[in-house]
């Protein structure tokens, strides 16, 4: 992935974080799980590069990701990593697909998550995490 398309993709990573927040602080709480999720999906892509088959499928991109062939020293992500991930998606799915309610709670493991998984990228590819702070 070229240095451009990777900046666009932290930005718009970046931009579904404070949004996350944003709805959070307003007791949006599906909402703020839908925008930590896809501030998480974003940043994956940006890791891994394009997707194989045009479009990267959301159970796939992160299995692909916890296996952490994108950073310098490949490993695969802890086993609390790979559990927040699939925690937050289970969480994306309840506000977006099931018509259920996420709690407060649950929206802030999802900003957590989100929050661990950007911070973890920006370290990789050294992006600002200066952008996450505002």
């Amino acid at each position: 992935m070229d240095p451009q398309r990777r900046r666009e993709l932290w930005a718009i990573a970046v931009e579904n974080m404070r949004a996350a927040r944003l709805a959070a602080e307003r007791r949006w709480y599906n909402v703020s799980a839908g925008r930590s999720y896809y501030a998480t999906y974003i940043v994956m892509w940006l890791a891994l590069g394009d997707p194989p088959r045009r479009r990267w499928q959301h159970e796939g991109i992160v299995q692909h990701f916890v296996q952490g062939q994108w950073q310098h020293n490949p490993q695969p992500l802890s086993r609390d990593v790979r559990k927040a991930l699939t925690t937050l998606y289970q969480y994306r799915l309840k506000a977006d697909y099931h018509g259920r309610k996420v709690t407060a709670k649950e929206a802030r493991e999802a900003l957590a998550t989100a929050m661990t998984v950007l911070t973890m990228v920006a370290s990789e590819f050294a992006l600002s995490q200066r952008a996450l702070k505002r």
